[in-house]
């Protein structure tokens, strides 16, 4: 992981700090509020991304998985969901 100060992007070429981020590292880049904004390339995101939904799909999982064994679940023949589907 790479700091640059906002100044070092003015004075130093973007493009060097994108290439940093196209070979995986993240450039870090502190603002105003002692909040930062963060470069990376856009593969690197994508795998954030897919990791962020992943996750989130593992905990509905979780959940589902503990109603059912809370028994908060809700049971129906084949017949009544055929019933419930031709209205």
């Amino acid at each position: 992981m790479i700091t640059a100060k906002q100044a070092a992007l003015k004075e130093n070429s973007f493009l060097d700090y994108c290439n940093q981020a196209f070979s995986g590292e993240a450039v870090i880049v502190p603002v105003a509020d002692k909040k930062n904004v963060v470069i990376l390339s856009e593969e690197s995101f994508k795998v954030l991304e897919k990791a962020q939904r992943n996750a989130e799909y593992i905990a509905k999982l979780n959940r589902a998985d503990e109603d059912l064994k809370a028994g908060r679940v809700i049971v129906k023949t084949i017949g009544e969901l055929e019933a419930m589907a031709e209205q």
